[in-house]
């Protein structure tokens, strides 16, 4: 992320520790978090706090969970986790 771009209020998620946010789109952020159950450092990727109530959004940033979930790769970082918390949507 470069200083131009505004941060995004650093979510609470239930088992994770934010740690710092990686990148950002228009769409979402992508954030540097240690999952606590395995201790083991994650990114974590929030839809953007602005599309929260735009139900397409919604849709489709769970359908990208849902397809990126999907993928075995031995150089593409796979999906371990998506879900709702505090009306926030991430993967």
């Amino acid at each position: 992320m470069d200083a131009d771009t505004p941060a995004a209020p650093t979510p609470v998620l239930p088992g994770y520790e934010i740690l710092r946010p990686l990148g950002a789109g228009g769409t979402s952020t992508v954030w540097l978090a240690r999952q606590v159950s395995l201790d083991r450092p994650v990114a974590v990727k929030v839809l953007a706090p602005s599309l929260l109530k735009d139900e397409q959004a919604r849709a489709q940033f769970r359908a990208e969970a849902k397809t990126a979930g999907k993928i075995r790769h031995p150089a593409i970082v796979g999906v371990v986790d998506a879900g709702e918390a505090g009306g926030m949507l991430y993967y």
